[in-house]
């Protein structure tokens, strides 16, 4: 049981922690993870979590650019996830993929790919999307593209969430 008078309300924000040093073995073991009295960091040495509000998935062939803040030491990452949710509408017809370079160039880290996003009712089946990237495919770029391939076809946003392994 998590002691909640010890959580941090990041109102859905991130802390990047890296070497995190207690004295006390890890829940995770070789994970990455610490603990910590009262509350616990988990794989913050491993993973970075990158989130996009508001992309704009009825502007096809556009780019949503993103840096990737390696930590120092790290020089490559790959994309492990990548979760569509709080649209605005029904996401059916726009297509996604992530590329290291503008225009859909460069290395694909996740292939333009459907959306299947068929409700914008959060908490409902089909209102959020997650798909695996190109896991066999690590890259040393700073900077990514989520590219919306086709359109939506109306007006449509939702939230992009990157899910990046980091490697060395």
């Amino acid at each position: 049981m998590v002691d909640q008078t010890k959580l941090i309300d990041l109102s859905g924000d991130t802390i990047l922690c890296t070497d995190v040093q207690t004295g006390v073995s890890s829940p995770i073991g070789a994970q990455g993870g610490s603990s910590l009295p009262g509350f616990s960091v988990v794989g913050v040495q491993d993973q970075i979590k990158v989130v996009l509000r508001s992309v704009n998935f009825n502007a096809g062939t556009t780019d949503t650019s993103f840096v990737v803040p390696l930590p120092s030491g790290t020089t490559r990452w790959n994309l492990q996830q990548l979760l569509i949710c709080n649209a605005s509408q029904t996401l059916t017809t726009a297509t996604i993929g992530v590329f290291t370079g503008a225009g859909g160039t460069g290395t694909t880290l996740l292939a333009d790919g459907a959306i299947t996003v068929a409700t914008a009712t959060q908490g409902n089946a089909n209102s959020a999307q997650s798909r695996t990237g190109v896991l066999t495919v690590d890259t040393t770029a700073t900077t990514a593209f989520v590219r919306i391939g086709t359109p939506q076809g109306a007006a449509a946003t939702g939230d992009v969430t990157l899910q990046l392994n980091l490697l060395s």
